[in-house]
């Protein structure tokens, strides 16, 4: 075991104990991260699959460390180390890597990330958001990757005005590389960040000027369909690349900069329609939300064909940051779905024997992000089975386990709804009956064929009540929908 890897388990024998992971997943969180943390090497980096010591790659590394210090899960000594690890997985390979990849980059690359992968707009995006961590421990080492910066900038296409995965006449600009090297260079020109680099006007100039050009490429291509505002990628409607777009357009409402207000502006007319359509995306049931494809090139620069996939779920603490709710029904069943299937924890796209290091390291930091938004108590609350009639009627009435003897109960708001329509559906019946009744009855004996006087009484009123109670309680339904759309 390096000593990366007991730093980290004695970080996370610690966060375990308020966090009280057994109580939700059956393991402790130290458990269901010691064969991550033991792939780590001593350098920082980490290897592409558990259980493997080889194909050390730096966007998985990016990966694991943006997830990982969004939930506080990394000590900093631990994030310094892997950090470190990155930047030297930029213009290096690790010696006696089986798996090595590439060895050599072309003259226009040397700037980007990284050597093993072969550069790209996606490695490079990546590395610098792992390296503009929330602690501010990657500013450190902000002269390292200043040059790296300016070359993410001038990647973008000239003529779509967007990034694609690489530079070049192969790779076309789209929403997923796009939305990523506006996240990175809008993180840049954050306040807390932006001074550490001492840029010249030229530099700040060829930044904002890049930023402009991608917000102009998001705003010319972003889909609006009824109450949904999305962006595709390869013709579809994609849920990363919407996840990503939105993300990068909050953080670029935050800068200073000549157009931030349209940023601004454009985020706030679509942030509410984008999370509409994604959480549209999320299965209703306790299943897996379906991978996405985001990188699909045939004609890269190096190694030509580049195929990247998502492990959906992994977007949940993102989701959060854009303000869903982590009470939100899609998204519990998304978290039950994964405590349920941890030997599920592959993206079958890569590897259906092992797990990727990073898919596992996301998917833990994504409970941790759920659990620390909803608090320990609740979490046990609701993850749980229920058992017995009475818990299960409670469970019926209020959408989530009820703990009978509390004196607070969540819930669900579409439990609330449902309520109140049956309300106004009782008090249309008990204030408008005999009028509607009366009424109908005309209306039935209207009906060519159908003969008052032979017809008896009570036939009559069993079919005024039966006609009368649906559409009561659809008026109400309607006045409930009604008031939801006035409400957002």
């Amino acid at each position: 075991m390096s000593p990366i890897s007991k730093q980290l388990l004695e970080h996370l024998s610690i966060v375990d104990e308020y966090a009280r992971f057994n109580n939700i997943t059956g393991n402790s969180l130290p458990s269901l991260m010691e064969e991550f943390a033991n792939s780590i090497n001593a350098d920082g980096t980490i290897p592409y699959l558990l259980g493997m010591n080889e194909r050390f790659r730096a966007s998985p590394l990016a990966s694991a460390i943006i997830w990982l210090d969004g939930q506080g899960l990394l000590p900093i000594t631990a994030l310094d180390k892997m950090q470190d690890g990155l930047i030297f997985l930029r213009d290096n390979n690790i010696q006696n890597d089986s798996n090595a990849g590439e060895t050599s980059k072309k003259s226009e690359d040397n700037d980007g990330w990284s050597l093993g992968e072969g550069v790209s707009v996606w490695s490079t995006s990546m590395a610098i958001i792992a390296l503009l961590d929330s602690r501010g421990n990657g500013m450190k080492k902000a002269m390292a990757f200043k040059k790296s910066i300016l070359w993410l900038a001038r990647q973008k296409n000239i003529t779509h005005k967007g990034w694609g995965y690489q530079n070049c006449k192969n790779c076309e600009a789209n929403p997923v590389m796009t939305a990523l090297a506006l996240r990175a260079l809008a993180l840049v020109l954050d306040k807390k960040n932006r001074a550490s680099f001492g840029f010249t006007d030229d530099e700040l100039n060829t930044i904002n000027e890049s930023i402009i050009s991608g917000y102009e490429y998001l705003e010319k291509n972003i889909f609006k369909k009824g109450n949904k505002s999305y962006w595709e990628f390869c013709k579809q409607p994609h849920c990363a690349a919407t996840v990503w777009g939105v993300l990068a357009l909050k953080q670029m409402s935050k800068i200073e900069h000549p157009r931030s207000s349209d940023f601004a502006s454009f985020y706030k007319n679509n942030i509410n329609s984008a999370l509409v359509f994604i959480l549209s995306k999320i299965p209703s049931k306790t299943v897996k939300w379906e991978n996405e494809q985001f990188v699909n090139e045939s004609g890269a620069k190096y190694n030509k064909q580049k195929n990247y996939h998502s492990f959906s779920a992994t977007l949940i603490p993102q989701l959060f940051e854009l303000g869903v709710s982590p009470f939100e029904t899609k998204i519990i069943n998304q978290i039950k779905w994964l405590i349920k299937n941890q030997n599920e924890w592959k993206t079958l796209d890569y590897d259906k024997e092992h797990p990727c290091s990073f898919t596992h390291a996301m998917i833990v930091s994504v409970l941790c992000a759920w659990s620390n938004k909803v608090g320990a108590v609740h979490c046990v609350q609701i993850l749980q089975d229920t058992k017995g009639m009475l818990q299960k009627g409670l469970s019926l009435i209020w959408g989530f386990n009820h703990e009978y003897k509390a004196t607070a109960q969540l819930v669900l708001k579409q439990r609330l709804w449902l309520f109140f329509s049956l309300f106004v559906s009782v008090i249309s019946i008990v204030l408008l009956r005999e009028h509607a009744i009366k009424l109908l009855k005309a209306l039935i004996t209207c009906i060519p064929n159908i003969n008052s006087e032979v017809m008896s009484v009570v036939t009559l009123n069993l079919i005024s009540d039966a006609i009368f109670f649906p559409f009561t309680f659809g008026a109400s339904f309607l006045l409930g929908w009604i008031l939801r759309k006035w409400g957002k």
